[in-house]
């Protein structure tokens, strides 16, 4: 875009040059067939046309517009006719540009957060992925149950991770939530990501409900990881989720003490 505009200007309130103009390629579409032209404004923060699965340029508004070119007549011999029909003539008159104006148009697809900005609209909020992450394993002497977890549209962030004993969220015993805190350097490494996404837990005696984990009996350990959108619909289980595991009863530590008493005799003479 390298034309002046002064009625963009006059409403986003910006400055520059925002107005193109391009000549449609006449070696490849002046054949007298239908054509659909499809132009996007391409978001000038980011070198890359996706991130994070999502696209970084918008449709603009109005596209895409169908259009025919005509091969020109030739002109009968002797000279010109009047009515013959120039090279790449649009078959039908060219629409007249829409005005701007301050009404919200309507975009199509998901526009890029820049484009929202700039124009002051409310843009759809993307679709949430579900969670990532894996239960790494259990430890079966000391409880310790580790693995990692993060939210693909907050890969930054530390999210939760949700156990439960003997089946899945919503069938299980809840047992805690935990937030993941540990450095994570193998996990960003794998998916270009940052942030601390690794989980460090030490699995209790009971569920919240009563039900006892460390009774010497067989049992299963699921763990979630929760997603950032508060929502509920995409807690995903992790990778490995389901673990068999068998821990025995704490036992409590004994504290002895020696008790030494020394009894003293005294006769008066």
């Amino acid at each position: 875009a390298n034309l002046s505009s002064p009625d963009v200007e006059a409403v986003t309130k910006i400055a520059g040059n925002h107005r193109y103009s391009f000549p449609i390629p006449e070696s490849a579409y002046v054949d007298g067939k239908a054509h659909t032209v499809y132009a996007y404004g391409i978001d000038s923060t980011v070198t890359t046309l996706t991130i994070d699965g999502k696209t970084t340029q918008s449709l603009l508004t109005g596209s895409p517009k169908t259009f025919t070119l005509l091969v020109a007549t030739p002109p009968p011999a002797g000279g010109s006719s009047p009515l013959a029909i120039p090279t790449a003539v649009v078959a039908k008159p060219t629409p007249t540009p829409t005005p701007i104006s301050n009404a919200v148009p309507a975009i199509t697809p998901t526009p890029s957060p820049i484009f929202c900005r700039i124009l002051n609209i409310l843009c759809p909020k993307p679709t949430s992925r579900a969670t990532m992450g894996y239960l790494d394993g259990i430890d079966l002497t000391t409880g310790r149950a580790f693995g990692w977890t993060y939210d693909p549209d907050a890969s930054s962030e530390s999210i939760s991770a949700e156990f439960y004993l003997d089946g899945p969220g919503g069938v299980g015993h809840l047992i805690s939530r935990v937030t993941t805190q540990s450095a994570s350097n193998d996990v960003n490494s794998a998916f270009k990501i940052k942030g601390r996404h690794r989980f460090d837990y030490i699995l209790p005696e009971k569920a919240q409900d009563g039900t006892l984990i460390r009774d010497g009996k067989p049992h299963k350990l699921y763990v979630h990881g929760i997603d950032t959108d508060g929502t509920g619909k995409t807690n995903s289980p992790l990778t490995g989720t389901g673990k068999d595991f068998t821990l025995n009863a704490t036992k409590p530590t004994k504290i002895c003490r020696r008790v030494f008493i020394i009894f003293t005799s005294c006769t008066v003479r």
